[in-house]
């Protein structure tokens, strides 16, 4: 068994973003009656062109789409630990 780090930040802009597998994903559409469920792209989606996507409904991952292109950026898992971020342990 494999357990995932998932952590939901802010980047250096002020915007949400998260990092899953070691990869970050930055917020795409907001949807929902109270905003509940969002879509996420990989960072990497507009010069990648990588085309994995997360979606969260309520702050759940429900659904991982697509696999990467490119090789993680994130030196290594030990950087998810941040005491600014949320931190959720799931497993995959």
């Amino acid at each position: 068994m494999n357990l995932l780090i998932v952590v939901f930040k802010t980047s250096r802009n002020g915007k949400p973003v998260i990092e899953y597998d070691n990869y970050r994903f930055n917020l795409h559409k907001v949807t929902g009656p109270s905003g509940e469920r969002r879509s996420w792209r990989c960072w990497r989606w507009r010069d990648g062109p990588c085309r994995a996507s997360i979606l969260t409904i309520a702050g759940v991952i429900v659904k991982v789409g697509k696999t990467h292109n490119h090789p993680s950026l994130l030196a290594s898992k030990h950087k998810f630990f941040d005491k600014t971020s949320s931190q959720l342990t799931i497993n995959s």
